[in-house]
């Protein structure tokens, strides 16, 4: 078999496996699609995961918050070490609402890749200034 065939054959098969997770019936758990419901709560942050590994975790975090999500849009941060709170504004977008998008009080907008919301957890994600996979994990308070 020549090499530019054996390759074709290993890029379709490639393109195979991964174009069959399109398929429902094949096993593959689909992306989760979130409602904005999911998120009005106040979430209070517990841990940050860099690279995978557990970076800080409860009181060790600096600049520890919770966050409050309103249904018009609007968040509350409120600093745990002396309570002082600032607002913004929220919302999903992308495809099955993943990204959370929130603008500050300054007006600068940080876009964010929702890992897991439900009943008691909040984790979202991003690629931070080391170029690094940050994790943000909260509880439901």
């Amino acid at each position: 078999m020549s090499r530019t065939f054996s390759l074709a054959l290993v890029f379709l098969f490639v393109f195979g496996l991964v174009s069959s997770c399109e398929n429902m019936s094949c096993g593959c758990d689909p992306a989760p699609s979130y409602s904005a419901n999911a998120l009005l709560y106040t979430w209070q942050l517990d841990e940050i995961a860099i690279g995978g590994q557990s970076a800080a975790k409860g009181n060790d975090i600096k600049d520890r918050y919770k966050l409050q999500f309103k249904n018009d849009g609007a968040y509350t941060q409120t600093q745990l070490l002396d309570n002082s709170t600032t607002a913004g504004t929220w919302k999903l977008t992308g495809q099955g609402n993943r990204l959370l998008e929130i603008t500050d009080h300054k007006g600068t907008t940080n876009t964010y890749n929702l890992g897991n919301v439900d009943n008691s957890t909040l984790v979202y994600s991003f690629i931070n200034k080391e170029q690094l996979l940050e994790q943000r994990i909260f509880s439901r308070q």
